[in-house]
């Protein structure tokens, strides 16, 4: 997960040791084998962690791979690292590339699924990540369980995933619809065990489900629902002592379960297809 603006399968609340210390010095490093790729470590002596990041150009690319041990283990992460770059560089080859004149061209919004998400509020700025549709590999760049997350994607058969004020997961069917959500529930009370199942954020929605509690950051919630082939996720927080409602994403939580349920909905009459 990603800061806490939200809470998501994407943004992890453990502590992230620059928070609480800094930013460590990198000390470079050789990756052997590899005399192209410029590599450097991080450590952390207060939390006891380590991290190693690497550079690595391939051909008009430039590789960048990021490891990090709550052990302070350097082999493993510099090794990580490593070998996350030299399986990424034949991919890259493969890469069917689009001419720069052409990208504005390229469609955005593939399978319609960006339009089903509900819209960021009005003066929000995205993040670099939002505003996206994602295929399944390219979603588990901001994963938190990747693996795990890897195999029900290909379990649900879920192909796309799009980033807004709610993510958006498309599934090959109603059924696999489900399997995804219960397993979104099984992650999500595991990141957050202080949350607990919360009926009156719903608000009757039909096949919503959702979470909240305290965690380190504030009050929180987390929301699923399901609706054909689609599961939507949508979350919140209001960080302890906040007092500017723009920095409230809980507020917003029932309008946005609404408007997720209206734009599901309605998807035909509004030309989105079929759920």
């Amino acid at each position: 997960m990603h800061e806490f603006e939200q809470v998501d399968r994407t943004t992890p609340l453990a502590s992230d040791p620059t928070i609480v210390t800094g930013i460590a010095p990198a000390v470079p490093v050789a990756v052997p084998g590899a005399p192209e790729t410029l590599a450097s470590v991080r450590s952390w002596d207060v939390t006891g962690t380590v991290t190693t990041s690497t550079v690595t150009p391939q051909g008009s690319f430039v590789i960048r791979t990021y490891a990090h041990s709550g052990t302070g283990d350097v082999d493993w992460t510099t090794d990580t690292a490593a070998r996350a770059a030299q399986a990424q560089a034949p991919l890259l080859d493969r890469f069917p590339a689009t001419p720069a004149e052409e990208i504005g061209g390229l469609p955005m919004d593939v399978d319609r699924v960006l339009v089903r998400a509900v819209g960021l509020p009005e003066g929000v700025l995205p993040r670099l990540s939002d505003l996206a549709v994602y295929g399944p590999d390219g979603w588990l760049q901001l994963d938190s369980h990747t693996a795990r997350t890897e195999r029900i994607f290909e379990v649900t058969g879920t192909d796309r995933i799009t980033k807004a004020a709610s993510n958006v997961y498309g599934t090959a069917g109603p059924t696999e619809a489900e399997i995804l959500r219960d397993d979104f529930v099984e992650t999500t009370r595991e990141m957050y065990p202080d949350l607990v199942e919360d009926e009156t954020v719903p608000q009757n929605i039909p096949g919503t489900r959702c979470w909240s509690g305290d965690v380190a950051q504030g009050r929180a919630s987390v929301c699923l629902m399901v609706h054909g082939r689609y599961v939507a996720e949508l979350s919140g927080l209001r960080p302890v002592g906040n007092e500017a409602p723009e920095n409230d994403s809980l507020r917003t939580m029932s309008q946005r379960l609404a408007t997720q349920y209206v734009k599901f909905v309605r998807s035909e009459e509004m030309g989105l297809g079929e759920n």
